[in-house]
């Protein structure tokens, strides 16, 4: 089975053989009306050839770019095709999802702020009951529990902002950008935000020698994409890896 890029180069060769058929049959009659046109007007006669030549030719070359045939550059035209459906994907799609993002961006910036604003004044202000309640005990005590305080406040705001308020935003913004770009990029790809590999399919692969040969080695990860590059099967993993 033909991949998707080798189909394209054989569509494209098959249109490229048509327009040269086409622009050999132009210049071959150009060339022959120049020549009876030549010898008509006498001195002319190069002129009259080489000047019609010229501008089938040039007329050839504008009609291989209306239909859209590169055919020195197979590798420039698939680039361009490539880049075109790109441009075409975030205009039509991506920039009206990137606009509704952003907004929710901000509303999420706006409610993480608002958090480190209550838990700042939260903590300031049970810091300020502790030393009123303390006053009288060691003042070590106070400290340690302005200390905890602080922690508690800092592991609150890593739980809310990482677990509650990030998640769905970044959940989103994957689904409706990242997969699209993928498939975009070759429709055999397929893209999973959540997706995590098997620690199997981890030592099967011959990465555990980077890492060594731990017995307990963890992986975690996420935007899993797997499909065909080629005639090869494929599948890769932003991860975690400790042991």
């Amino acid at each position: 089975m033909k991949t998707q890029e080798e189909l394209k180069i054989i569509a494209h060769n098959k249109r490229f053989k048509e327009v040269k058929k086409k622009c050999y049959s132009w210049l071959k009659t150009v060339f022959w009306i120049s020549l009876v046109l030549g010898l008509i007007t006498g001195p002319f006669f190069i002129l009259v050839v080489l000047v019609s030549v010229i501008i089938t030719m040039i007329i050839c070359s504008f009609y291989c770019r209306i239909v859209g045939v590169t055919p020195c550059n197979i590798q420039r035209y698939l680039e361009q095709q490539k880049k075109n459906k790109l441009e075409i994907l975030y205009e039509n799609h991506l920039k009206p999802k990137l606009e509704v993002l952003e907004k929710q961006r901000k509303i999420v910036k706006l409610k993480l702020t608002l958090l480190k604003i209550v838990l700042f004044l939260a903590t300031i202000g049970m810091s300020v009951f502790t030393v009123i309640s303390f006053r009288d005990e060691d003042p070590m005590l106070s400290f340690f529990i302005i200390l905890w305080l602080l922690v508690l406040s800092i592991v609150l705001y890593s739980f809310i902002a990482y677990k509650i308020i990030i998640p769905p935003y970044r959940q989103k913004f994957k689904t409706e950008i990242f997969n699209p770009i993928v498939t975009a990029v070759d429709k055999s790809l397929t893209y999973y935000p959540q997706k995590n590999i098997t620690l199997e399919e981890f030592r099967a692969s011959g990465l555990e020698r980077y890492f060594g040969y731990a017995d307990h080695v963890h992986v975690v990860g996420e935007d899993y994409v797997e499909g065909m590059l080629g005639k090869t099967a494929v599948s890769y993993i932003y991860r975690r890896i400790w042991r």
